[in-house]
């Protein structure tokens, strides 16, 4: 159930002071005298609410003026991935859907913000995400995603945990792979190890740790919820036996940016083909397994260019199944970023311009006509 209630108030001025992409949080100043002498009560931030508990969802629905109270029925605390984020965090899912232009509008209970932001149509960004955001934004002076630099696999399968000789009563899961610059691998940890406790919480074969009575979680959340710098405690098994190791935590560094910032990014067109600057969210179904995405930290500020589109024309005929492929050399030369692609294309001298891609793959453009082309264009942002 839904209702409006009319709130007439003239518009202020306000500046982002700071932005938590991975989150979707973000904080703003406002630069009003007089909104700050209406009288405004704060709200607290309270526990993340149990199931079946119900929370009033506050916000102002596109094209309206007024706010809208959305009561709604939390059905379950999990994690997701959030719009901008390459990895997940915890969130709170609702029985209802809220209206689209919510999103920014705390969730109360009790005058208490339990939830404090609608992260999509049925889910709220808990109130423990919002602290650690807010904590980081003090501490540090803005806010990145601490991350293990680690992937795993369940141990559901008996004969797997016998392999590794797992005792009878012990649960884990298996460390696949191990990030080159991440946390893990600097504290020690391998691929083939068995992480069976973190934090003292111990890990289930399928991957998760005890959250409330009757609610679990994947073991990953207690590391989301971490500041850069913080200690994980980590309980592996190796070598048919059981250790201890201590990770200081931080974010992951990745060749691939998460995310783009800003509402517009670089890119260019010639020849039909439209490049753009590669990063996780443009891409992230397809790139999700290459293994060079993550861990490795790109110096000399370069970017890799992929190809986001095929422009329907008869210079690039025949070419339709080559977009999403990364660039790599243009005539034989590696391609630093977008800026040294479009020097590439004009110093060409050949009446052809070759274009090695990932998968071996090689696209060859006439030069003269892809460039006298009306949709020849660079924008740099």
């Amino acid at each position: 159930m839904s209702r409006c209630v009319e709130f007439v108030e003239s518009s202020a001025h306000v500046q982002v002071e700071s932005i938590g992409h991975e989150c979707d949080l973000a904080v703003l100043r406002v630069h009003s005298e007089h909104f700050w002498e209406t009288g405004l009560a704060s709200l607290t931030f309270g526990d993340v609410p149990e199931l079946h508990e119900n929370v009033a969802v506050v916000g102002y629905p596109d094209g309206r003026e007024d706010v809208c109270v959305v009561d709604a029925t939390v059905s379950q605390v999990t994690m997701v991935h959030y719009a901008h984020a390459a990895a997940q965090l915890m969130a709170i899912e609702l029985d209802a859907n809220v209206d689209p232009g919510n999103s920014g509008g705390p969730a109360l209970l009790r005058g208490q913000t339990r939830c404090d932001v609608d992260y999509a149509t049925t889910h709220l960004v808990p109130a423990p995400v919002v602290q650690r955001f807010l904590a980081e934004i003090h501490r540090r002076g803005h806010y990145a995603l601490c991350s293990l630099g680690l992937t795993c696999q369940p141990m559901e399968n008996g004969y797997l945990r016998g392999f590794y000789r797992l005792p009878a009563v012990a649960t884990g899961v298996l460390v696949s792979t191990v990030a080159p610059t991440g946390a893990a691998a600097r504290s020690g940890l391998q691929k083939d190890d068995v992480i069976m406790q973190l934090d003292g919480a111990p890990v289930a074969n399928d991957g998760t740790v005890q959250y409330r009575e009757r609610e679990r979680l994947p073991f990953d959340y207690l590391v989301c919820l971490r500041g850069a710098g913080e200690t994980a405690n980590v309980t592996i098994w190796r070598d048919g036996g059981e250790q201890r190791v201590q990770v200081p935590l931080e974010p992951l560094g990745s060749l691939v940016p998460v995310h783009s910032h800003g509402p517009q990014t670089s890119y260019l067109v010639c020849g039909g083909l439209v490049f753009l600057p590669l990063s996780q969210g443009v891409k992230t179904p397809y790139f999700g397994g290459v293994p060079w995405m993550h861990g490795v930290v790109l110096v000399d500020e370069g970017t890799y260019s992929c190809i986001e589109e095929i422009l329907a024309h008869g210079v690039n005929q025949g070419y339709a199944d080559l977009k999403d492929l990364v660039l790599r050399q243009i005539n034989g030369q590696e391609v630093r970023n977008m800026q040294h692609l479009a020097q590439l294309l004009e110093k060409s001298k050949d009446g052809f311009v070759r274009l090695d891609l990932d998968e071996d793959r090689v696209l060859v453009l006439n030069k003269k006509q892809a460039q006298n082309m009306e949709m020849y264009q660079q924008v740099w942002i």
